[in-house]
């Protein structure tokens, strides 16, 4: 006869390792009309803020600096050997 799950039972943990990878993230800003106001003849558009970059003209972003900071700082790898690892990605 066929064998139904009657319960489950924790066995143990394991700690997964998950290598770094990096992903391009785009960021869009969204531009509003004010249709009231173009039917009024008058063309009113507005764009929210959008927040600055950690250093401009620059694709890093807040956590790709953090690490690279960290791995200085904190566990003294030069910047030269971040680059061959970064260029490894």
């Amino acid at each position: 006869s066929k064998l139904v799950p009657v319960g489950k039972k924790f066995v143990r943990h394991e700690i997964e390792f998950v290598p770094a990878k990096l992903k391009v993230r785009d960021i869009y800003t969204t531009t509003y009309e004010c249709r009231k106001c173009r039917a009024n003849g008058k063309s009113v558009m507005k764009s929210p803020g959008i927040p600055e970059p950690v250093i401009p003209h620059s694709y890093a972003s807040a956590e790709s600096v953090a690490f690279v900071m960290k791995q200085k700082f904190v566990n003294g790898v030069p910047l030269y050997r971040q680059e061959s690892e970064w260029k490894q990605m």
